[in-house]
């Protein structure tokens, strides 16, 4: 194995790492100005009136931004409920006040799946988010061009002679095993849907916008072995029926706090929504708005593989430099 070329295959992987997070961040800022610059047509939107309610959350730190909630129907007539982050007008004045009644305009186009929005409001673009993710951009595309020109000084100028690199596996060892780790972890996290993809996020608000509701009764509660911040991860099964009479099952995965747990067995019954033109698909109504969780579980992976990430190209500069 002496002739086995590890600093090829070690430069792949670095080079790999580097293009993972170009390309995470590319889209994550591609994301944020879509979202910015795309609008509501109000003739191409459904309008509900909603009706503002008291909001419970945790307020915004700004003068001229709050949240609200607000409560309206949906397209198939059921209420439903939406946080808003809604801004004041150019006097200070604030029109969102508990218990006043505003315009929404539900967007059925948006390829994510149908958005409400308030009428007269325009998204603006979170300037933060946006300078995190350029300043993060930067140092990867500034970080990858001093590693290519370290490895360039390495080979004599060409740098298909890779095997001056390094004749060390320990990179690329330490590189594909951790890899394989992020990649199983995130499998699991998807699977047990800790982690919301494309399609779970699109059902939800397919569920959200179209679902009906209705009271289900609980056939079984199971424990699935997994804590998120020390709350247990439930699954519920349950029967229901549609609006035709005609019964169905279902089940969902909810993370319950102590209070919820101790009258887990005592209530049979748990309000659902589903789709009325695939009642297959349902979901319990605790469990609609989109996961918080999933958020911080998002960014926990993210920020791991990221020091991961950094650890892999540590190495193989060190391994290069001595």
């Amino acid at each position: 194995m002496e002739d086995f070329d590890y600093g090829l295959l070690t430069l792949l992987l670095v080079a790999f790492v580097f293009l993972f997070w170009i390309f995470i961040f590319l889209r994550g800022l591609f994301r944020i100005l879509s979202s910015s610059f795309s609008a509501v047509n109000r003739h191409s939107a459904t309008i509900v009136r909603g009706k503002i309610l008291p909001y419970e959350g945790q307020p915004l730190k700004s003068r001229s931004k709050k949240k609200i909630t607000v409560a309206f129907n949906n397209l198939s007539g059921q209420e439903i409920t939406e946080t808003f982050v809604v801004k004041k007008d150019k006097h200070g004045q604030d029109p969102f006040f508990e218990g006043g009644t505003i315009e929404i305009l539900i967007n059925e186009l948006d390829k994510k799946g149908p958005t409400a929005v308030i009428a007269g409001q325009k998204k603006s673009t979170p300037k933060i988010m946006t300078f995190i993710l350029l300043v993060a951009l930067g140092g990867t595309l500034f970080g990858a061009y001093k590693v290519y020109l370290l490895v360039l000084k390495n080979t004599g100028g060409d740098i298909s002679n890779t095997e001056l690199l390094t004749n060390s596996p320990a990179t690329l060892i330490m590189g594909c095993s951790f890899l394989f780790s992020m990649s199983l972890i995130y499998i699991i996290f998807k699977s047990i849907k800790i982690l919301s993809g494309r399609k779970n996020i699109r059902e939800r608000k397919k569920l959200k916008y179209y679902g009906i509701k209705a009271i289900a009764e609980v056939t079984a509660v199971k424990e699935t072995n997994t804590k998120i911040n020390d709350r247990p991860l439930i699954q519920f099964d349950y029967r229901f029926k549609d609006q035709n009479g005609r019964e169905h099952k279902g089940s969902d995965r909810i993370v319950m706090g102590a209070v919820e747990l101790a009258g887990i067995h005592t209530n049979q019954q748990r309000e659902i929504i589903y789709l009325p033109d695939q009642t297959e698909t349902s979901k319990l109504l605790a469990n609609l708005n989109d996961s918080f969780m999933s958020g911080c579980v998002l960014l926990i992976f993210l920020f791991l593989s990221l020091l991961f990430s950094s650890i892999i190209i540590g190495v193989f500069v060190s391994e290069i430099l001595m």
